[in-house]
């Protein structure tokens, strides 16, 4: 679902397009009446019948640009980027002047993926036409694509400049800005272009999405329900619809939303997984019909697949190096990487290895960069089609296949059900199963999935390692300092997960929790950069919790963000869907996080986390009632809260989740171990692997390491 609308204006009557001068005048004029007939074959959709005419005029008047262009764009329009590419090649060749011929050439390269030479295409068109708006137009929209927003930007305005009136750069416009976290210069923007464009359902829904950013939820939906009013089958406003009920508390309705989104289009695997994220944000969501909703998802998808499934003819040695390729959206400045860099560092060091790195997300940031200068297999995968990713992988040779997403944005579950892999693993990305038959294990750990608890609720078999993944603290991280309690006198709670986490449902509970300790406050420091705090605000006060009670702090630099944790005693995780990272950085300050422990894998992050540094029973509560009873317990016994806060950094260093080599050395085991069992003809089974002194065996059977 790209935010950036393509402006289809291909240009197919070019004027100022000449003759050579060696072409007879009678050529160049049955040339033209053939173009002119194609041109009306075209714009009746007879596109295969103008491609004969178009033909027909580069056969007779083979020196005339004008031939060549034409043809150039049929074959765009018939899908064929790379003759378009040609055609439009040669077009330039009898006439290197033609600005038209250069931009539908950065056309063509766009629709061939070679951005870089799509914008080299556009530049050239530009500097021999200025005031070329179309140019500029598609410039700017490459430039998007790219992430480069602030130049795309520019060129949007630039094309104002000369057309003020252009309704969908405004759009575009406002889609940058949106890019570039300025929720207020987007708003203006789609304001702009619906005054152009009153009836035109995509500024709304883009409107929408920048006053969902400025935490204006009621309005994102007034917005969205106006774009899916003008266009009733406009599946991307319903997804948005879904997001922002869920936002806003109202799982029912985001469900509803989500699931009106699959059946508009049942073939979009995202849409699928915006659903099943709204049901695991849902408190009224049983954990058996999650599950069977998450198997609906391989039902639905695998069948059509499953018939291009080859068989795998990878060398079976159990002793062999393996090639193991990692599959992510997410490699950049995410949680999960996070989680998976410090691994990666290790699994690259290991000899029987070959790791190869399958980044789907995008350009990258400077996270994407680091990481990629440590590996010599890496590649941008962003740009395939799942089928083209597919086979990449089988050419790659690769034994086992991870994928780190889930049905998280951008994920390439598809690529999964075409079974590129013998083997196939999904691990960290997303706390449940993938539905899929078609990948063998999901990693885990036994605090996060115990042994017996959850294994009905996947497809996969659970592999179990030391911990499910490593924590990296940051560097010079600012020490832990004493219980601020202590000098004011009132507990300091706090919450900062992201705003789209803590429900109408979770501040109920919060809110319990504070009512029962009049004097103590709550602390929000995971809120939008721009907009304001009214909603949450209001759902405070309707429970009896004043703003005065309520310290709002935006989301900053790490330095800031960390620092803000000398200001709290405790924090208090959101449900059903609870935080990891930031627990763990509270963690890594002291601070505790007070858990309500779920009935599904995604409520069980807090616990796990606390159960590896075996202070679960003090901080992971039951139900509601056992979560403000602990939280009051907390405020009452601040001495061995400030002892614990001290002792905090320690106990972590000394757990699994500060040791990134028992992670690595147990899914090398791990990975090892399910290759034997593929060698030896066997299926996947459930196992763990477990650490002792440095030497890793499986739990049952009590191997060597290999």
């Amino acid at each position: 679902m790209a935010l950036f609308d393509r402006l289809t204006s291909v240009m197919r009557r070019i004027s100022g397009i000449g003759a050579a001068k060696t072409l007879s005048n009678d050529l160049e004029k049955e040339a033209l009446a053939l173009i002119a007939q194609g041109n009306t074959l075209e714009d009746t959709g007879y596109l295969a019948q103008a491609r004969v005419l178009y033909e027909r005029a580069v056969h007779i008047a083979p020196t005339l640009a004008k031939t060549h262009l034409n043809l150039g764009n049929v074959l765009l329009a018939l899908g064929q980027p790379e003759d378009a590419f040609q055609a439009y090649s040669t077009a330039i060749l009898h006439q290197p002047d033609s600005a038209a011929a250069h931009f539908n050439l950065g056309n063509a390269q766009v629709a061939c993926k070679r951005l870089e030479d799509a914008l080299k295409a556009y530049d050239k068109a530009l500097a021999l036409n200025p005031d070329f708006v179309d140019a500029m137009v598609a410039q700017g929209n490459v430039l998007g694509d790219l992430e480069r927003f602030e130049s795309a930007i520019i060129s949007y305005q630039k094309a104002l400049v000369i057309i003020p009136d252009y309704a969908e750069v405004h759009t575009n416009l406002g889609i940058a800005f949106g890019f570039l976290g300025r929720p207020d210069d987007a708003v203006l923007c789609f304001g702009k272009a619906l005054v152009l464009k009153p009836d035109w359902p995509e500024p709304y829904r883009n409107l929408g999405l920048a006053f969902r950013a400025l935490g204006r939820l009621n309005d994102s939906v007034a917005s969205f329900t106006k774009a899916v009013t003008l266009k009733p089958d406009f599946m991307e406003a319903y997804c948005d619809l879904a997001n922002a009920y869920r936002e806003l508390g109202e799982s029912v309705s985001a469900i509803k939303f989500a699931r009106l989104a699959r059946d508009i289009d049942p073939n979009e695997s995202g849409v699928w997984s915006l659903l099943l994220f709204c049901l695991s944000n849902s408190q009224d969501t049983d954990r058996q019909a999650l599950f069977a909703e998450h198997r609906r998802f391989g039902e639905h998808f695998e069948p059509q697949l499953r018939s291009s499934w080859r068989p795998h003819l990878n060398l079976r040695d159990p002793e062999r190096l393996l090639k193991v390729g990692l599959v992510s959206a997410d490699f950049r400045d995410h949680a999960v990487a996070s989680f998976f860099e410090p691994v990666l560092t290790l699994l690259l060091k290991i000899p029987s290895l070959s790791i190869h790195i399958y980044n789907s997300g995008g350009p990258g940031d400077a996270v994407s960069l680091r990481m990629k200068s440590t590996t010599n297999h890496w590649i941008d995968v962003y740009t395939l089609s799942d089928e083209e990713l597919t086979d990449m992988i089988r050419e790659d040779a690769i034994d086992v296949l991870i994928d780190l997403n889930g049905h998280t944005p951008a994920h390439r579950l598809l690529t999964f059900a075409r079974k590129p892999a013998p083997i196939q693993m999904s691990w960290i990305g997303y706390p449940g199963t993938t539905g899929l038959k078609s990948m063998d294990y999901y990693v885990g750990d036994r605090h996060f999935l115990p042994p017996g608890e959850f294994d009905g609720l996947f497809t996969e078999k659970i592999l179990r390692i030391p911990a499910n993944a490593p924590f990296q603290p940051t560097p010079n991280s600012p020490a832990v300092n004493t219980l601020p309690a202590l000098q004011n006198g009132f507990v300091t709670f706090a919450s900062f997960n992201r705003i789209d986490k803590i429900g109408r449902d979770v501040i109920v509970l919060w809110s319990q929790l504070l009512i029962s300790l009049p004097s103590s406050k709550m602390l929000l420091g995971g809120m939008p950069r721009s907009g304001t705090f009214d909603q949450i605000t209001e759902w405070f006060a309707h429970e009896g919790v004043g703003a005065e009670r309520l310290i709002f702090h935006r989301r900053n630099s790490m330095d800031i963000y960390l620092q803000l944790h000398h200001q709290v005693d405790i924090c208090l995780d959101t449900f059903p869907y609870g935080g990891g990272t930031t627990t763990c950085h509270a963690l890594w300050m002291g601070v505790p996080t007070l858990t309500l422990v779920g009935n599904t894998p995604a409520g069980r992050a807090g616990y796990s986390i606390f159960s590896h540094l075996d202070l679960q029973d003090l901080f992971s509560a039951k139900d509601r009632m056992d979560f403000v009873s602990k939280g009051k317990w907390c405020a009452a016994n601040l001495d061995h809260l400030a002892d614990l806060r001290l002792t905090m950094r320690r106990r972590f260093q000394d757990s699994a989740l500060a040791q990134p080599h028992l992670v690595a050395g147990g899914i090398q085991y791990a990975i090892r171990h399910a290759w034997q069992r593929w060698c030896a003809e066997l299926p996947p089974i459930s196992f763990e692997v477990l650490a002792d002194n440095g030497k890793f065996c499986i739990s049952d059977q009590q191997q060597p390491v290999i």
